[in-house]
């Protein structure tokens, strides 16, 4: 009976492996457009690459007793598939050696996100230090379906992994968020999905030894664990990200107003029952879901009382109705003022915070000291 187990469970890896040795669907059109990448100078990880072999194949011919710990996908780089499906591709830039993510998305779907996009990219606006949204290093369409637009930017890292270890270190993020999106309101764009998944950092500074793009918790070159600095020791730029369902508007035209459309955040007062059928102001809108976001992912899993100081303006960038939300010049004013009226030992206070699927603290054995 053992005997039949065993080749039953034997049979049962070998299919487990033919089926990590093929790509999962989503990721099948970036091989198709891989040759013509690296004809534009952008070269994909291996597993991404026309005729790839799973770097697991070549023990498949060793006896049973030899192949142990070898045959294991996820113990090979070429295992890891993309972390958001088949929006982002990272890739390498053989001009230079630059890390870079690749955006798809559809002209059709999203019409203006291209234009916002490259207007913060422009010369002018790309020198302002209170620019916080992500540069687009190149934009260019997929030959095979001219609707689908290729935005090529910087390789970042979602703007709390790792956690932040003080809070000097939150504020010091926060600041560059309410600035870039004072920034971004000032240029009359309403981002319109602001919430936390849309802000990212260029931890390049804290990781002396690159990550890997999907699996951040690995060496880029699949070397073991990396390692890093903290934000105190190694202080971080902040970005906004994704303008796809952002507008731009013309001040000649009045106070914009618009229908809803659905942020990631959907517990946006003027978005429920009846009013979400009301065009309404995506300036006050962006204030929500920025105060919602500060409050949901921070404020409330604050397991002491060294947040509390931000509970104030929270209340009123979330008031239900978006006439008394303080408009973003306000609440980067008030923010300032809050910031000023803590002392060096409230800001170097540990951050703790608990809820599910946040990690609070960083493993030790993974922070490098100066």
């Amino acid at each position: 009976m053992s005997g039949e187990q065993d080749d039953a469970s034997s049979d049962d890896s070998e299919l487990a492996l033919e089926r990590l040795a093929d790509l999962f669907s989503y990721e099948k059109p970036w091989r198709a457009r891989q040759p013509w990448l690296l004809q534009r100078g952008y070269q994909l990880r291996p597993r991404f690459r026309q005729g790839w072999v799973p770097s697991w194949k070549k023990f498949m011919w060793l006896p049973s007793w030899a192949r142990i710990g070898r045959l294991d996908p996820y113990k090979r780089e070429d295992s890891v598939s993309l972390e958001h499906g088949e929006v982002i591709m990272d890739a390498v830039r053989l001009s230079d050696g630059a890390f870079v993510v690749m955006k798809l998305f559809s002209k059709r779907d999203h019409p203006y996100e291209l234009e916002i996009s490259e207007y913060f990219s422009s010369p002018e606006l790309a020198r302002d230090p209170r620019n916080h949204c992500v540069p687009i290093l190149e934009a260019f369409d997929d030959p095979n379906d001219p609707d689908l637009t290729i935005l090529v930017m910087p390789l970042l890292k979602r703007f709390d992994r790792p956690p932040f270890e003080t809070v000097g270190e939150l504020t010091a993020c926060l600041t560059q968020v309410f600035e870039g999106l004072e920034f971004i309101h000032e240029h009359n764009v309403a981002h319109r999905d602001c919430s936390w998944p849309n802000i990212m950092m260029d931890a390049a500074p804290m990781y002396p030894i690159p990550y890997h793009p999907s699996e951040q918790s690995q060496r880029r070159d699949w070397k073991g664990d990396v390692w890093h600095y903290s934000r105190t020791q190694r202080p971080v730029k902040y970005y906004l990200i994704d303008f796809g369902l952002s507008r731009r508007y013309d001040p000649a035209q009045g106070p914009p107003r618009e229908f809803p459309i659905r942020p990631a955040d959907k517990s946006v007062p003027e978005h429920q029952g009846a009013l979400g059928l009301l065009p309404s102001d995506p300036f006050a809108t962006d204030i929500y879901l920025l105060g919602n976001a500060i409050r949901e992912r921070f404020a409330k899993r604050c397991d002491s009382e060294n947040l509390h100081f931000l509970e104030p303006l929270l209340s009123d960038m979330t008031q239900e109705n978006p006439a008394l939300r303080p408009n973003i010049h306000e609440a980067s004013q008030r923010f300032a003022d809050l910031l000023a009226g803590l002392d060096s030992s409230n800001l170097h206070s540990q951050l703790v915070l608990n809820g599910k699927g946040y990690q609070t603290k960083v493993p030790s054995r993974f922070r490098l000291k100066d």
